[in-house]
């Protein structure tokens, strides 16, 4: 199974003490919907999300000069580390009701990732493991169809070596036939009919 450090991209931070129409400027700059909010030694401290801008700063008709990132980010930092599976990221989003987490070292900020990579990584696993099935499936299909074939043919030349044994004319007759059967058998299965 993959882990973080498969998925993850670029952390983009903020310091808490920077204003708001800052964040959104690097919102816009680095095209994301969440910044890792930190302190001045570079620790996670807090997220700000699009959504918090709009509900905290918009919705309360905050001047965006003048409110501070610390004011209206979310203070509780739900994070994940590169080592982590993508079944812990899942359980985390899913406990938290998150769509995004960011990716930490030591409580510095390394990466994001979100629930769109998570899925996107999951769907291509699942791709995957299906058209190895699919593969395994065919194969042991067609393994199972020669080994009947084998089997088939086995027999007949076990009751033809015996009717040899007693060989006379008629015998000879027979045994060119069954060879003939054999052939258009062989032919079939292996589609040079």
């Amino acid at each position: 199974m993959p882990t973080v450090a498969h998925i993850y991209r670029k952390a983009t931070t903020i310091l808490a003490t920077a204003p708001i129409e800052e964040a959104a400027s690097a919102m816009h700059t680095e095209a994301v919907g969440c910044l890792t909010v930190v302190d001045d030694d570079g620790r996670a401290i807090g997220i700000l999300t699009d959504r918090d801008l709009a509900l905290r700063v918009i919705g309360r008709t905050c001047d965006p000069a003048t409110t501070r990132v610390s004011d209206v980010m979310s203070p509780e930092v739900v994070s994940v580390s590169q080592a982590d599976h993508l079944e812990t990221i899942v359980a985390r989003m899913k406990a938290r009701g998150v769509r995004r987490v960011p990716v930490l070292e030591d409580g510095k900020p390394v990466g994001m990732v979100g629930l769109d990579e998570v899925l996107q990584t999951l769907a291509r696993e699942l791709h995957d493991l299906g058209a190895e099935a699919r593969q395994r499936y065919r194969h042991a299909e067609v393994s199972a169809r020669y080994e009947h074939l084998r089997e088939g043919t086995e027999h007949r030349l076990e009751e033809i070596g015996h009717r040899l044994a007693f060989a006379n004319w008629f015998v000879r007759k027979s045994f060119i036939e069954e060879l003939d059967i054999l052939r258009d058998r062989l032919r079939k299965a292996i589609g040079r009919e």
